[in-house]
């Protein structure tokens, strides 16, 4: 199974000494299956003790034939295992050979590698009218084993202290001009940078293994809004009562029959019902937790999927007995399994952060539930009339969850 990760992080790889100095390895004459020219495992076994004498830091045993080591060390014809006991028992920290064979009318170069205690293979078929390839060919694969290329990625910016993040992780604050990424895990990206005005860009880029990749940053304009002029309320002239002749002064005495307003004479002001924000929140958290919980199915989905077609790569591998007792073939995965393996983890990693946000912002949206909709206060209707004695009068109220009565004092 892929490994699943609960904090999605980028994975930048920076280059590392493939080997320590003075390490003992040894190039092993090649196998040549039967109807296929002798020469042309010759022509492989010496294009890689070539390769092997360039290395840094190797020292190169006397060549010797793989069949020979074979039958000397090894009876098995699981390379998995046979391979890790000759190099043992050479003494040797590498050990490089392979087999010629013919396949559907091509040349078949398979070549396996024993190296930091860990054997891996890598196959190449050729037609046999451009046998001129071959060296070229093995070289490449040589070259995928111990040295492998480094990506890189250059980020145009035309602002600094621009934040960038790759894959939702931040990875550098930019200068004006371009900002490079050392080195870079290969296939697709995401790019987030955000401006110190709040603008934000947003793009994606694959990168290719040994290649340098550009993205060039163009932030959108931000506008401010137009304020407009205040425009302060006319004030109507205040109208003087007209006196009555006779009357000392200008207020007008109510009339016979009618009641005074309450509160001398102010009618109450309208209430308009405010918004409830924990409504608001209780729904807009709950939409929000179902989309993630969403995407977290989905996610997990491509998980299962690239498991699956991780499943079909060995079943259909050239050597099958490469991933025979291996608990989890993505730990040191081959060159067939690479992408597959760092694509199924990419998506085990973000159906972890997706499920736990969902999760999260549910145990939210419970919260604003009880808030807006499960919380309530009860009420108290009722009125005390005063007569200019004291009295007890019975106060009657209503709750949402029933009703009953209160003694009220007068005085």
């Amino acid at each position: 199974m892929f490994q699943k990760f609960s904090v999605f992080f980028l994975t930048l790889l920076m280059a590392v000494p493939a080997f320590a100095n003075n390490r003992k390895a040894a190039v092993l004459g090649f196998e040549v299956e039967g109807g296929v020219d002798p020469q042309l495992g010759k022509l492989a076994t010496n294009t890689l003790t070539d390769l092997a004498k360039n290395q840094a830091g190797w020292k190169l045993n006397p060549p010797s034939e793989f069949e020979e080591n074979k039958l000397m060390y090894c009876e098995e014809d699981d390379m998995s295992k046979c391979i890790p006991k000759i190099a043992s028992s050479l003494q040797v920290d590498v050990l490089v050979t392979g087999r010629v064979s013919k396949d559907a009318g091509q040349l078949k170069f398979t070549l396996f590698f024993y190296n930091n205690k860990v054997y891996q293979f890598s196959s190449f078929s050729v037609p046999q009218a451009r046998k001129g390839e071959i060296p070229k060919l093995l070289t490449e694969a040589w070259n995928n084993q111990f040295q492998p290329k480094v990506a890189k990625l250059e980020i145009v910016c035309p602002e600094a202290d621009a934040k960038v993040f790759i894959d939702n992780v931040f990875v550098l604050s930019t200068t004006v001009g371009v900002n490079v990424v050392p080195s870079i895990t290969p296939g697709p990206h995401a790019i987030l940078v955000k401006s110190r005005t709040g603008a934000e860009w947003k793009g994606s880029v694959t990168i290719k293994a040994g290649e340098t990749s550009s993205v060039t940053v163009e932030f959108p304009v931000v506008k401010e809004p137009v304020k407009e002029p205040v425009k302060e309320p006319v004030k109507e002239p205040v109208k003087e009562p007209v006196k009555e002749p006779g009357s000392s002064s200008g207020t007008s005495e109510p009339g016979p029959g009618t009641t005074p307003p309450p509160g001398g004479g102010q009618e109450p002001a309208g209430q308009e019902s405010s918004m409830n924000l924990w409504k608001v929140g209780f729904w807009s958290s709950a939409a929000t937790a179902v989309v993630l919980l969403g995407a977290g199915v989905y996610t997990g989905t491509q998980v299962w999927s690239y498991e699956d077609e991780k499943e079909k790569i060995m079943k259909n591998s050239a050597d099958p007995s490469v991933y025979v007792g291996k608990n989890d073939v993505c730990k040191n995965p081959t060159a067939e399994l690479k992408d597959t393996c760092d694509n199924g983890k990419a998506y085990a990693m973000y159906t972890n952060v997706l499920f736990a946000a969902g999760v999260t912002v549910g145990l939210v949206s419970t919260y604003f539930l009880y808030k807006g909709y499960l919380q309530s206060d009860a009420q108290v209707t009722g009125q005390v009339e005063s007569n200019g004695g004291s009295s007890v009068r019975l106060m009657p109220f209503v709750a949402p969850g029933g009703a009953g009565f209160a003694l009220g004092f007068s005085f």
